[in-house]
């Protein structure tokens, strides 16, 4: 018997030391343990990615940027660009093209690539033009992309910020008295190129943008282990905002495998 602990007491022993070694190794080392998200997805999709930006055109602009600028990129697509790009540092993948595509004519010249689209339709002509082609297959779209939905247009129209449901899916409405925000991720194929993928994160307002992409590096290892035999999956995301950088209690409102 006392032979017996004493073995129990070496194999613990022996499996604290290892791993120790394989944090001080892991620590001194900088290793990085691939993750299911970088081993299934990102490893591919990061090849000739190009992508894309949200643009306050200037007549939405306050008037004290009325003048020759450039457009301004909403504060929530600015930060999920930045995740982005410390996702990308982080695995020494190459650094992605981010490039302009607010006309026919500059989506033109890289829509046939892996696309990432940060930013919804209102600002980012790349992600008007990709979700009006995949809008068949999504169970929830943006309210302005969606003729029978629409309603009048106008800059602040807060009716057009929601997501509508095909079928007999009910609306996801943002809850501004509880700061309640929603916000969608996006993974299908490439409409105009069935050898590429296309995914596009973007939010109905504010910071929920940053919240979907948020709620995708927080995935985990079984969601990208189903998705290897999917087309792809639409998520809409609910958010709460925190000042005007953070987000807070993210989570799942609706998801579809496509």
């Amino acid at each position: 018997m006392g032979s017996f602990e004493y073995d129990i007491e070496v194999s613990l022993i022996a499996s604290l030391c290892a791993s120790a070694l394989t944090y001080m190794v892991v620590a001194v080392f900088k290793i990085r343990i691939p993750s299911a998200a970088n081993i299934l997805f990102w490893r591919s999709f990061v090849r000739g990615l190009v992508i894309t930006i949200s643009e306050v055109p200037l007549p939405y602009d306050p008037p004290m940027r009325a003048g020759e600028q450039s457009p301004l990129t909403p504060m929530g697509d600015a930060l999920a660009l930045g995740e982005v790009v410390r996702l990308m540092r982080a695995h020494r993948y190459p650094a992605p093209e981010v490039v302009s595509a607010q006309s026919s004519q500059a989506l033109d010249r890289v829509k046939h690539q892996n696309l990432l689209i940060i930013g919804g339709p209102k600002y980012n002509f790349a992600a008007q033009q990709c979700l009006t082609q995949l809008d068949n297959i999504l169970p929830y779209q943006f309210r302005r992309l969606r003729p029978k939905q629409q309603a009048k247009r106008t800059i602040r129209d807060v009716d057009l910020k929601r997501f509508v449901g095909s079928s007999d899916l009910p609306d996801v409405v943002p809850d501004a008295s509880q700061d309640l925000d929603f916000g969608m991720a996006l993974l299908a194929r490439n409409p105009y190129n069935d050898d590429k993928q296309v995914l596009i994160i973007g939010g109905l307002s504010g910071l929920s943008t940053l919240a979907a992409f948020l709620w995708l590096q927080k995935s985990r290892p079984i969601f990208w282990l189903r998705l290897r035999r999917r087309k792809g999956f639409q998520a809409i995301v609910q958010c709460r905002s925190v000042a005007t950088t953070r987000v807070s209690n993210i989570g799942t409102k609706a998801f579809n495998y496509l």
